[in-house]
């Protein structure tokens, strides 16, 4: 802790007021000094990403010199793309840390108007309070202005806020997307700021699985489907991925965006569809 050493100016003794006002300054000041003085005494936690910290000295108090931070892995697969006439989005929901299985019906996709939607792979905790107030910048914007947040301006939004608090150490990666002038528009950004405009984009631990399927059909490919071939194919590109990741699981959620708004359009629980696969191949 910096301690910030106060300047006190000579008053003029008027009064006794005054007097005891003076007396009262130095006492102070000769107190910040002893204090100061002592910093060095004091034992030093060491934050990554911030200056050193210093702590009293007491009995509740454990110096851990060189200590890293706890560092979780986390697990998830979700994808987005552009076809004929729209947008995909499907996401897992499982939500782990490291070995454990916090959770099988994580809600991984999140409205941020009714016109687009955001996805979540990271921290549970930070992109669900980021997409929570990116949701409510969209909604002052369309109560003062009287039309939908446009696609560009949220990720710029979200961008921004994210760069800001950079150092943090947030774990954000997200996928926004929507129409803008009527054009499919997805946009990915992280935790460091970083914004990219594209047509595919898959984040998480199990994305490079889902590229595996993903990466069999070229962009005119994929421009040609149609709304059940393209739900078809991010079913078999999360399941694929879900089969190889641990980290990822639970339920296939799709989603499907369309110029007039989005909408759920298929939800799956892949250790029953497992189970019925199997019981079928038996038989």
């Amino acid at each position: 802790m910096i301690y910030e050493r106060r300047q006190f100016f000579p008053i003029p003794m008027t009064n006794r007021t005054n007097f005891s006002y003076v007396i009262l300054s130095l006492v102070l000041y000769a107190s910040t000094l002893l204090t100061s003085s002592a910093d060095s005494s004091l034992p030093t936690l060491h934050v990554q990403g911030s200056d050193s910290i210093n702590l009293y000295n007491d009995k509740h108090t454990i110096q851990a010199p060189g200590a890293k931070p706890l560092e979780v892995l986390h697990g998830t697969t979700t994808l987005s793309f552009t076809f004929k006439n729209g947008i995909i989005c499907a996401v897992d929901s499982r939500a782990s840390m490291g070995s454990f299985v916090g959770s099988k019906t994580t809600q991984k996709v999140l409205p941020v108007s009714s016109t687009i939607l955001g996805t979540m792979a990271g921290g549970a905790a930070d992109c669900t309070y980021f997409l929570r107030w990116l949701r409510s910048k969209a909604t002052w914007h369309e109560l003062e202005y009287g039309m939908p947040m446009s696609v560009g301006r949220a990720s710029r939004l979200l961008a921004n806020a994210l760069y800001e608090n950079k150092l943090l150490d947030l774990s954000v990666g997200t996928m926004i997307m929507g129409f803008d002038n009527d054009v499919a528009t997805i946009y990915y950004i992280d935790n460091s700021g970083m914004r990219i405009k594209g047509d595919l984009f898959s984040v998480g631990s199990g994305s490079t699985f889902a590229f595996g399927i993903l990466d069999t059909k070229s962009k005119e490919e994929r421009e040609k489907m149609d709304e059940e071939e393209a739900i078809d194919f991010a079913i078999s590109a999360i399941r694929h991925a879900t089969y190889r990741d641990a980290g990822s699981g639970g339920y296939i959620g799709v989603y499907v965006i369309k110029n007039n708004g989005w909408r759920k359009v298929y939800s799956e629980d892949i250790a029953m569809s497992s189970a019925l696969n199997s019981a079928s191949r038996r038989k």
